[in-house]
């Protein structure tokens, strides 16, 4: 069975979840809109999903106010097998696959759960949320947008490198042990909640500020030129309950 890429095309959502079974399952919906029934029809059939070789390619007009299209694409998939993702104003999810991933889209997001081996996402002017406890992980946000991180396991078993122009914000297990480096432009942008906080060292190198936890080679890069903050799952302020008062009316 050969590797799944997908040309996600313009306004599409891309829902990959790994499986064990032994072939793609695909399922594929579309929306259109339109001054009235038949103008909505045009636009509806122009959205179509094709199979060229080893690339399957969602296509639809352009999207506008007046005609407003969108589309679906769910997939089950070998968990197994190497998934790549290219998009425009596309959002997209990866939920656990064990294979190659390497995703990119505009202007949306990119949700990747459990993937556990190399994966590479961009995303221009947009949101990267990551979660997970192993794998060689390169992501990166160009333009306005931000990474959110949540590491699953108290050491995170291969490498991981995130970049984002405006935030990163990380959640840590608690008696998280793995090294990391976080690299900011200035050192109040840097916030870290988590109860290693005291053993964090911090060192200026190259115009900007390095927060380093743990010896030897860092295992974790992150690098924000806006704010970087990293809290910990057990240091979360739980929300307080809401208590109602009955109130009852004099007759």
């Amino acid at each position: 069975m050969p590797a799944l890429a997908i040309d996600a095309g313009d306004q599409t959502t891309v829902s990959i979840v790994g499986t064990d079974a032994d072939r793609y399952e695909v399922r594929f919906c579309a929306q259109a809109g339109g001054a009235n029934d038949s103008d909505a029809r045009l636009s509806l059939d122009k959205i179509a999903l094709t199979h060229s070789g080893q690339l399957l390619k969602a296509t639809a007009p352009e999207h506008s106010r007046e005609r407003p299209v969108n589309a679906w694409l769910h997939i089950e998939a070998a968990r197994q097998r190497a998934v790549t993702v290219n998009g425009t104003s596309s959002y997209m999810e990866v939920f656990g696959i064990d294979a190659p991933v390497h995703v990119s889209t505009t202007h949306a997001r990119i949700k990747l759960i459990e993937t556990t081996a190399e994966v590479q996402a961009t995303a221009h002017v947009g949101v990267i949320d990551f979660a997970g406890h192993r794998g060689r992980v390169r992501l990166n946000v160009d333009g306005e947008g931000e990474i959110n991180l949540k590491l699953t396991a108290a050491r995170f078993d291969g490498t991981l490198h995130a970049k984002a122009e405006m935030a990163i914000r990380i959640l840590l297990p608690p008696g998280f042990e793995s090294p990391f480096e976080a690299i900011v432009d200035q050192p109040d942008l840097f916030v870290c909640r988590a109860g290693l906080a005291p053993d964090v060292r911090r060192r200026n190198r190259g115009g900007g500020v390095v927060f380093s936890y743990g010896p030897g080679d860092p295992v974790l890069r992150f690098v924000s030129h806006g704010v970087l903050v990293i809290d910990s799952a057990d240091r979360l302020t739980a929300p307080r309950p809401t208590r109602y008062r009955k109130i009852t009316n004099p007759a």
